[in-house]
C-alpha cells in the first residue's frame, strides 16, 4: 500500500551546473552527496551494467510536505549526446511542484537570479480552492512549478 511520495527523482547532465541551480539560485539545502561506483545493487536497480552515478539530496523545507528531490548524473555514460526533449507534452518528462508562500515576491527575486518563467503567477480558482501558479525549467529542462494556496482554501491535490 502506498503511503505518500518518499522522493522525486531527477536526472541530470551536469550535477555542478545543476547544483548551483537548484542549491544557489532556488536556495534548496543539500542532505547529501554520493558517489556509486560499480556497486551491483544500483546495477540492478537501474539496469546498466558498471554503474558510477552520483546522487545528490536536496530538499525545499523540514515539513513533511518537503518532498526530498533526489538529482542524479551517470558518470561516464555513453547517452550525454542523447536529445532529451524538454516538451511537457511528451510522456515521461515531470513535473516538481513546490509549496511557496508570497509567490509574487519570489517569482520577481528567482527572474532577477535570471531564472525564465513561462509566464508570471497565474490564479487558478474552482469550487473551494485557489491557488496561484507558474512553471519554469532547470538546466536540463525540467519543469518546475511554483503554488501558492490563497487565502483559506483547500489545495486540490490534498485530500
Amino acid at each position: 500500500m502506498f503511503h505518500s511520495i518518499g522522493h522525486v527523482g531527477i536526472y541530470v547532465r551536469d550535477m555542478e551546473t545543476s547544483l548551483k541551480f537548484y542549491r544557489d539560485v532556488l536556495g534548496l539545502k543539500v542532505l547529501e552527496d554520493l558517489t556509486l561506483v560499480n556497486s551491483r545493487e544500483t546495477d540492478n536497480i537501474t539496469g546498466i551494467k558498471q554503474t558510477k552515478l552520483r546522487v545528490v539530496i536536496v530538499k525545499s523545507g523540514e515539513g513533511e510536505k518537503a518532498t526530498p528531490i533526489e538529482l542524479m548524473q551517470f558518470l561516464d555514460s555513453p547517452n550525454s549526446s542523447l536529445d532529451l526533449s524538454a516538451h511537457p507534452y511528451n510522456p515521461g518528462r515531470p513535473e516538481v511542484s513546490f509549496l511557496v508562500s508570497n509567490i509574487d515576491g519570489l517569482y520577481e527575486q528567482l527572474r532577477v537570479k535570471g531564472v525564465q518563467f513561462h509566464c508570471p503567477p497565474q490564479l487558478f480558482a474552482g469550487e473551494g480552492y485557489r491557488v496561484k501558479a507558474t512553471y519554469f525549467r532547470d538546466p536540463d529542462g525540467t519543469i518546475l512549478e511554483l503554488m501558492e494556496e490563497m487565502g483559506e482554501s483547500r489545495s486540490v491535490f490534498s485530500s
